[in-house]
């Protein structure tokens, strides 16, 4: 894998904030629900990047979790492959439980509803990544998929011609991802992986997190093994109010 920032799949800024912000006030149940989708989306892309991990080679750039703009329009990759002649733009999901397919668009089994089609997520971020690239003089090849990380996803009525990669599929796939690429990356390549990092958003406009004061915040410092509140037992040592560890306040200072 290529030394470069983005190598590893982060918790997003978004992510991060709610969960500081989890353990310092009460958030609603919107919030909490916002906090397990990134959560989800996050273990899905480390699962992904675990995979990639097991058939690694020097012959190709891995990029994770870059978020991007073209014409005014953000758009999220959750994983880009630059080999040796084709960028794969690749989008993944964690779904869990039984879906299906019907006039183009998605359902869930258990419960009937409606749920944002992937594949219409999948095109426009083509759509936007072409578009980019284009504006950079980048003339290059681009595959877009969707992988499907979890086993225990199933989608039925599924047309054969889709973009999509199912868990069973995933193994085979990344084999043939990995090994085809025959040559390292060429500079050119290397100065688009490295352009690319460089146009990361740091701070989407469309963050969802609450409003909050100064003062409506607990304060105190958290253990980071379980993220509880510190106590004081006496000059020289905290305990954990969650897990009970004991730590010398030195310790926690020089952290």
């Amino acid at each position: 894998m290529t030394s470069i920032p983005h190598i590893i799949p982060m918790p997003s800024k978004e992510l991060q904030i709610l969960r500081c912000l989890s353990r310092r006030m009460n958030l609603s149940t919107n919030d909490k629900q916002n906090i397990e989708s990134l959560h989800k989306g996050y273990i899905g892309e480390r699962k992904f990047y675990n995979l990639l991990c097991n058939f690694s080679s020097t012959n190709q750039i891995e990029l994770f979790d870059l978020l991007l703009e073209s014409n005014n329009t953000e758009f999220q990759i959750d994983s880009l492959i630059i080999s040796e002649n084709t960028i794969f733009c690749l989008k993944v999901k964690h779904f869990e439980g039984d879906f299906y397919l019907e006039r183009d668009k998605w359902y869930a089994v258990a419960s009937g509803k409606e749920i944002r089609n992937p594949l219409l997520q999948l095109q426009r971020t083509d759509y936007l990544f072409k578009q980019l690239l284009q504006n950079l003089n980048v003339h290059t090849t681009v595959k877009s998929y969707i992988i499907f990380i979890n086993e225990e996803f199933t989608l039925y009525q599924s047309p054969l011609n889709e973009p999509i990669i199912f868990p069973i599929q995933l193994k085979r796939f990344i084999k043939k991802l990995i090994l085809d690429p025959k040559q390292p990356p060429t500079m050119q390549q290397r100065n688009v992986g490295k352009k690319l990092i460089s146009m990361h958003i740091e701070e989407s406009m469309h963050s969802r997190l609450p409003s909050y004061e100064y003062h409506q915040l607990q304060k105190g410092i958290t253990y980071r093994t379980c993220s509880e509140f510190l106590s004081s037992i006496n000059k020289m040592k905290l305990k954990c109010q969650g897990c009970g560890t004991k730590n010398q306040r030195n310790i926690i200072k020089n952290r």
